[in-house]
């Protein structure tokens, strides 16, 4: 129970406009009565919807899975509409109450079913699905009326005398999110549907939210909470304008566009941007990379508009040139596209002997096709990727013309759409049906892309946001995999150091002694699976522990008083029963069984006392055998091919500690005996072996290995450290690498 519930509740007094004193906990009923109210109406609304969209989906359906799926589900909300309703009041019903009583409810709780106290508990597909969906609701929410939340985060919080947040305020983004779900839960319908659902309730929901926030929010003004907290306009469903768009005319021509390249940047970013420019002309002089030349002296030069339309041209499909240098690595790509492009100025009825490019839009396509032949060539993509990849080099280019932010401000929506989709395709080879579903969604993507794209960059953000919220289902997949694998390894280096405890231990009592075939028998392999299992559930440190301990010093302690004769080993023999039956009982040797083993080892004993040598093992200690120790067996890991004693191994001290300094989290390249790359992330640090365990873009464990051994690897070449791993930014720094030798630009600069 939580300490603050047990508590009165603050009476809080606000003065409001007719002068008059109101008592904290009477405002705080009506905001209740309030956003109960109209949020359960607009959930009834949201429901009475579900009839038609299903109907539609029904119509549309593909296979007849899905065709029976939408009429079950049609069938549960109609059966189950009331209760779902009831329970959607009720979640938001007692997020209120905890307030009330000074105490807060926390929403992931009850999104997760209850359990906060960060386990490891491993749920189902369809209950992952369940919750991703009602966290996707939470974070549309947040993007939509963030500001106006913070707001009543406060004033409810200020009301009631307590702190919330986005997680516990009862009107907030998480609280509507957990009770849309526990309206859903009622229903038994596909989660692929309920997912549907959740994107229908999220449309549906924001206008009853936005006059809901803004009337609570002002309400609470006029009451006189937290005055001096000016009041922030609620958003009415309007979407966000992407970086470069502020303020433009949506029937502007292209040129209007091209003219704001430029606008709107600092003086440091326009500074930093010719520095680019003149780095770029320094690398063409250099000789590696021509500038287009007309054929002719009296060359026309082609205006930002003649640009645009070009490009556009190209856009739906890719040109041929332009796909061959994608295929064959060892073609500039930058000079194909140059080349592509002039040849297309005759459907412009130009001559392309005659055509000539500005420097600006020159340097824009050098500059996005070096950096695709970056992206194209360090990333690991299959052929089809690659291809689909091509087709996004001509929208970056018109992006690059039009709004020069791209290449200097890491939240430009063009710029974390091309990351979304590396991240999505790198390593993806369709293997499973989750891995295909998100090559499918990235076509659709770059599909849209292509078709929608019309020197509006706002396109980008609206597909940007969309994928984003597709590809946070695929990561939260990858995170329950990732959890797994490092259960799994830690659960192995746990019995690993078990074991070697109890073989320690062991070692200690048989050193100096001639134990015979059955005692030793006995001591490996009963009391070493004794001191495993019980140091595994308790520790090492625990009293069942010591007391493992002490029943195996029983049995050395018996062998030692045999040694000396028959008058000293009688009185050991009791404690040593007791000690072996422990032992043995831990191993599942018990009723029979284990008296039998016990009398063996005691005739044993006493053969010793009276001198009589015996060399074998006696069949009764010999036929009964532990249970293995079961442990979560990891996914297979790549084998390293290096020495296990760090002794042995060649590496720079200096690497290793590197390697013992890399955050949880960073990506790295292992290079195999072929030269392929196989980028890893680092996932997970053992707290018992410092070994670090490195996982693919799947969540699969690829590799687990010492710091010395990675170092070894470093010193092979065969283990490279990514110091930047979305895709856009690291094709950058490369880009940055190959035109500034002399290191006068840093890729952070462009990462702001």
């Amino acid at each position: 129970m939580d300490p603050a519930s047990s508590q009165s509740p603050k009476v809080v007094s606000f003065p409001g406009l007719s002068g008059r004193s109101q008592d904290g906990t009477e405002l705080l009923a009506r905001v209740r009565a309030l956003a109960t109210g109209r949020l359960g109406a607009a959930l009834a609304e949201c429901f009475a919807k579900v009839d038609d969209t299903l109907f539609d989906l029904l119509n549309k359906a593909g296979s007849p899975d899905d065709h029976q799926d939408y009429l079950n589900a049609m069938r549960e909300v109609r059966l189950r509409r009331d209760d779902a309703e009831q329970r959607f009041r009720d979640h938001i019903a007692q997020g209120f109450a905890a307030v009330s009583r000074g105490s807060k409810l926390a929403a992931d709780a009850q999104i997760s079913g209850g359990s906060a106290s960060g386990e490891l508990s491993l749920i189902s597909e369809e209950e992952l699905e369940e919750q991703l969906g009602a966290k996707m609701l939470a974070e549309a929410i947040d993007r939509e009326f963030g500001p106006v939340l913070v707001q009543l985060d406060r004033r409810i919080g200020s009301l009631a005398g307590v702190e919330l947040g986005p997680n516990t305020n009862p009107v907030g983004s998480g609280h509507v999110a957990a009770a849309v779900l526990c309206a859903l839960r009622t229903c038994e319908i596909a989660v692929g549907v309920k997912l549907i659902l959740f994107k229908l309730f999220e449309r549906e929901l924001t206008h009853t939210l936005s006059d809901l926030y803004s009337d609570l929010n002002q309400q609470l003004v006029d009451a006189g909470v937290l005055p001096g907290l000016k009041l922030v306009q609620v958003r009415k469903g309007r979407r966000a304008e992407a970086p470069g768009t502020e303020g433009r005319d949506q029937d502007a021509g292209p040129a209007r566009d091209s003219a704001r390249a430029t606008g709107g940047l600092s003086e440091t970013e326009i500074a930093l941007f010719e520095t680019l420019h003149d780095l770029l002309r320094g690398y063409r002089t250099s000789g590696n990379l021509a500038r287009h030349a007309p054929a002719t002296e009296d060359a026309r030069t082609l205006d930002s508009e003649q640009m645009l339309s070009l490009l556009s041209m190209l856009q739906g499909e890719m040109p041929a040139g332009v796909r061959a240098a994608i295929k064959d690595p060892a073609q500039s790509l930058a000079q194909r596209l140059k080349q592509e492009i002039v040849a297309s100025v005759v459907r412009l009825g130009l001559d392309p002997q005659q055509a000539a490019l500005r420097d600006g839009d020159e340097d824009a396509i050098d500059l996005v096709g070096m950096l695709f032949e970056v992206l194209l060539d360090e990333r690991d993509l299959d052929s089809a990727v690659r291809d689909l990849f091509g087709r996004l080099v001509v929208p970056f280019i018109k992006v690059a013309m039009m709004d020069r932010r791209m290449f200097l401000q890491r939240s430009h929506p063009a710029r974390r759409l091309l990351n979304g989709l590396a991240e999505a395709c790198e390593g993806n080879r369709g293997e499973s049906p989750q891995e295909r579903a998100l090559m499918d969604k990235v076509r659709d993507i770059v599909e849209r892309l292509t078709v929608e794209f019309n020197e509006n960059i706002a396109v980008f953000e609206t597909l940007e946001e969309e994928f984003r919220a597709f590809l946070e289902q695929h990561r939260r997949r990858i995170e329950l995999a990732e959890r797994r694998a490092a259960e799994a390894q830690r659960g192995r280096e746990r019995l690993e150091q078990a074991r070697a405890l109890a073989s320690a231990e062991i070692e200690a009592r048989v050193a100096g002694r001639d134990v015979p075939p059955t005692i030793a028998s006995v001591l490996s392999r009963y009391w070493s699976h004794h001191l495993t299992v019980t140091a595994l559930r308790d520790g090492n440190d625990s009293q069942r522990y010591r007391d493992a301990v002490s029943a195996g010093d029983a049995l050395t302690g018996a062998v030692d008083a045999a040694m000396v004769g028959e008058t000293l080993l009688a009185p050991a023999i009791g404690p040593m029963r007791a000690g072996l039956q422990q032992i043995l009982g831990t191993s599942g040797c018990v009723g029979e069984a284990a008296e039998e083993v016990v009398r063996e080892v005691t005739l044993e004993l006493r053969r010793i006392a009276r001198g009589e040598a015996s060399d074998t093992v006696a069949e009764a200690v010999a036929a009964a055998e532990p249970p293995p120790i079961e442990t979560p067996k990891p996914d297979p890991a790549v084998e390293l091919g290096l020495a296990m004693n760090a002794s042995d191994l060649d590496y720079e001290p200096a690497d290793a500690e590197r390697i013992r300094g890399l955050p949880v989290g960073t990506w790295v390249e292992f290079v195999d005996e072929q030269g392929q790359t196989q980028p890893a992330k680092l996932s997970w640090i053992s707290p018992i072996s410092r070994r670090l365990m490195f996982v693919n873009r799947r969540g699969i464990r690829f590799c687990v290995a010492s710091s010395e051994e990675l170092a070894a690897m470093m010193r092979q070449s065969r283990l490279l450290i990514r110091e930047i791993d979305t895709a856009f930014e690291q094709a950058m720094h490369q880009v940055l690498g190959k035109l500034d030798t002399s290191g006068r630009v840093r890729v952070e600069q462009f990462a702001a």
